[in-house]
């Protein structure tokens, strides 16, 4: 509710996100009404180069950023899409 927008909204984002395999959702073990939304490693991945992309426009100086973040999550890069994070 902190962004204004209405729950259906917030839902049909999840959904999306999920269905494209960058977000995984999970029941909590105590209450079955709560679900834990966390990134993929495909999710933290495209997040991490997004964020080095930002970075490097606005001029931070961070080139290597991009490569720093995603070297640990490179097996979980699908292929040809290494090329087209950056």
């Amino acid at each position: 509710k902190a962004s204004g927008s209405p729950h259906s909204t917030a839902l049909r984002y999840i959904t999306l996100l999920e269905s494209e395999g960058l977000i995984q959702i999970e029941r909590t073990e105590r209450d079955n009404r709560t679900q834990l939304v966390s990134l993929t490693p495909l999710g933290l991945l495209k997040m991490s180069a997004w964020l080095a992309r930002s970075l490097r426009k606005d001029r931070y100086g961070i080139d290597a950023l991009a490569d720093a973040i995603t070297g640990p999550f490179a097996h979980a890069v699908p292929r040809g899409q290494k090329e087209a994070m950056r």
